[in-house]
């Protein structure tokens, strides 16, 4: 669904929000899942988890940044192929 806004270039909208929201939020839930990790992430011991895609920190930054527009959804989706 979430690639239906994107191509109608409306992931700012309030109806694409809650999908781009929940689909972060998992994506998350799935990087915690792999590294066994209950709470929060610890960026300080980054290199301390077993699966960490390239340049974590920083991508996962961008995503925040940008999760409602086009270049944010596609770093989460590319994220979420190399987890």
């Amino acid at each position: 669904e979430i690639d239906v806004f994107a191509k109608n270039k409306t992931l700012g909208s309030s109806e694409a929000k809650p999908y781009l929201d929940e689909y972060h939020s998992k994506i998350i839930d799935y990087f915690k899942q792999v590294n066994d990790i209950t709470g929060n992430i610890d960026f300080d011991k980054l290199n301390q988890y077993p699966v960490v895609p390239m340049n974590f920190k920083e991508r996962y930054d961008y995503m925040i940044e940008r999760k409602y527009h086009f270049m944010g959804y596609r770093q989460m989706k590319t994220f979420k192929t190399e987890l």
